[in-house]
């Protein structure tokens, strides 16, 4: 079996895969100043709770947008699992056509949704990953990695606010039923839900159009099924998008490892 494991500024996502089926599906907080020992025996715990045995664990592939947690994971991986994990390292092995100035820039999970996208879903594509960050990912028909756009997400964006402004009390973010709130509250969650829904769909309407095509729209992320509800645009949620996407990079890897290096030209 296959451990995903998926390392952002807020959540780790743990995956365990059987071939292509999801066995177990994880989602721990992202403690910086946890130990491997911690780390290690929290992941073979969870996968104890689902009946999956560590030892039962042929290999690990890891993202990472967190590079200060990555010592601590992969010790955790070797103690428990007696495993070296792989890490997706965008702009050291090429895992599609890339048109981005600096690919060593990328964050991991954004050529690992990428992946995913093209792979299960095609091209053109705007993938949309509602995390920490809100990042918006382009492949061309083509399937090549154009770029995209990135800006804070809804967790941030309410912190920075109810941490500036005294009067405001924090509120839950969700869908208001009305646009016009008549309360203090209700006007909070309505400018954070729609003015996050009016950005992510002139977002997608920007780029569509300087993209010249009709893009497939895939929603990912935390938040992703509550944005749902206020962009329309929006074609296909998925939730488990990144993990799949690095299932789908580990076989890529296992495939070309099989088929071994390509000859050269006869001399």
């Amino acid at each position: 079996m296959l451990l995903v494991i998926d390392i952002g500024n807020t959540n780790i996502v743990l995956g365990v895969f059987r071939g292509d089926a999801l066995e177990g599906q994880w989602r721990i907080f992202t403690n910086k100043s946890a130990t491997s020992d911690e780390i290690g025996l929290l992941m073979t715990q969870l996968l104890v709770s689902r009946g999956i045995r560590p030892e039962g664990i042929s290999a690990i592939v890891i993202s990472s947008v967190v590079p200060s947690m990555d010592e601590c994971v992969v010790r955790s991986c070797r103690d428990y699992f007696a495993l070296e994990p792989y890490f997706v390292r965008p702009g050291e092995e090429e895992y599609l056509p890339v048109a981005y100035e600096k690919p060593a820039e990328l964050g991991a999970d954004r050529i690992v949704n990428a992946v995913a996208a093209l792979h299960l879903y095609g091209a053109p594509a705007i993938i949309i990953d509602f995390g920490t960050a809100i990042t918006f990912c382009v492949l061309s028909r083509e399937g090549k990695y154009l770029g995209g756009c990135i800006f804070p997400g809804v967790q941030i964006s309410s912190r920075a606010l109810f941490q500036a402004a005294e009067k405001l009390v924090p509120v839950k973010i969700e869908k208001p039923a009305k646009v016009i709130g008549r309360t203090t509250s209700r006007a909070i969650q309505s400018g954070f839900f729609w003015g996050f829904s009016a950005m992510v769909e002139g977002l997608i309407a920007k780029i569509t159009e300087e993209l010249q095509d009709r893009p497939r729209i895939i929603a990912t992320g935390g938040n992703a099924r509550l944005f749902q509800q206020g962009c329309p645009a929006i074609e296909v949620f998925d939730d488990q998008l990144t993990l799949k996407g690095l299932r789908i990079i580990y076989q890529i890897r296992q495939r070309a490892k099989r088929q071994g290096p390509e000859e050269g030209p006869p001399t």
